[in-house]
């Protein structure tokens, strides 16, 4: 059942989604080893990352995570400008740190975050990371994993479609091959990965574990 819809009481009481979706580019699957976890949206959305263009994979979530929920719906000033939409990641650092920390680092260059985090994660490659906000990201996952949360999710009051499940702890999450595809989309699943919704038919969610 649609989160946003007949389950939205429940989705409100329990604080996050039950299952969430992964789209990803064509020919890459899902990982739940990057230092900034795995960002998901809610199941009963659709989902604004479906111009990427790949598979469309689903995760039933554990409902006894320890899940940092944080809102992300004010603007932020990054590297990338200002009045940009606040990541999950960037709203979790902003807890973790605090506002004034988090600001500071957002302001750095990506060359001086780069060395900054070299020093506290030497065993991160941090160059592969685009900018300093997605360094940012990285950093806010692996200091939530630190204190113990398994999953961040954020919540943008003004565009909901926006709302972020990122999953920090794989233990958390079941791939389920239940759901609808907005688009069928060829293709067979990598192996080690839930199969995408697209190759099979609805099943039952198992339960989580």
């Amino acid at each position: 059942v649609p989160e946003s819809m007949s389950s939205v009481g429940a989705v409100q009481a329990r604080k996050f989604p039950s299952t969430v979706q992964r789209i990803e580019e064509p020919g890459m699957s899902p990982s739940l080893d990057k230092p900034q976890g795995l960002y998901t949206t809610p199941e009963g959305v659709v989902s604004p990352h479906l111009d990427l263009g790949g598979e469309r994979y689903l995760y039933t979530v554990d409902p006894n995570a320890n899940v940092l929920s944080i809102d992300a719906t004010d603007f932020i000033t990054t590297n990338r400008g200002r009045y940009v939409g606040q990541s999950a990641g960037v709203g979790a650092l902003k807890n973790l740190i605090g506002e004034d920390e988090t600001a500071r680092f957002l302001a750095l260059s990506k060359r001086d975050a780069t060395a900054e985090m070299a020093q506290k994660y030497p065993d991160i490659d941090w160059e592969r990371y685009f900018d300093t906000q997605e360094i940012a990201e990285a950093y806010a996952g692996k200091i939530a994993k630190e204190r113990g949360y398994d999953a961040i999710w954020a919540t943008d009051l003004n565009a909901p479609e926006f709302n972020e499940f990122v999953v920090l702890n794989n233990r958390i999450v079941t791939p389920t091959t239940s759901g609808v595809v907005p688009e069928p989309i060829p293709g067979a699943p990598a192996a080690g990965v839930p199969e995408p919704v697209s190759a099979v038919e609805a099943a039952p969610i198992p339960a989580p574990v």
